[in-house]
């Protein structure tokens, strides 16, 4: 009876192996990302924040971006809308981002181009250059280059 309850102990215990194993956590980042952990941090607070009603063009055409997002693996995202005069049509563009090494974990240098768009007008292979600053609740501020 014994030998019969250890053995049914031990099958029924799991494997501290698998219960150990660690797990990734947080987004993988783009080979073409700086990996310094002050970068790693930026770069995660960076793809949480959710620009809206970002303007990167104004003028007599003015493109403005309601929902504009970076992803982890040095990609982003745009959806809004260009303005010509009265006129308003809606559109969306992507492409591919880099930085340099982070300052601090909510401060950064970060370059983007137009790789895809349909917005009328606008031209692919454009880039943008910006120092951000992410700020407390969700705020951010671009001091472009």
């Amino acid at each position: 009876m014994r030998y019969a309850i250890l053995m049914l102990a031990l099958t029924g215990c799991p494997k501290t192996e698998e219960a150990t194993a660690p797990t990734s956590r947080g987004p993988q980042i783009g080979a073409n990302l700086p990996q310094d952990a002050t970068s790693k941090d930026f770069i995660g607070n960076l793809v949480d924040t959710h620009f809206q009603n970002y303007r990167p063009v104004e003028g007599a055409v003015t493109l403005n971006y309601e929902s504009f997002r970076f992803r982890p693996d040095g990609s982003w995202s745009a959806s809004g809308a260009i303005s010509i005069m009265e006129d308003k049509m809606e559109c969306q563009e992507s492409g591919s981002w880099v930085m340099d090494p982070a300052t601090t974990e909510n401060d950064g240098v970060v370059s983007w181009t137009v790789n895809d768009t349909d917005c009328a007008s606008r031209k692919t292979q454009v880039s943008t250059r910006a120092r951000i600053q992410l700020l407390d609740g969700g705020q951010y501020k671009f001091h472009f280059r």
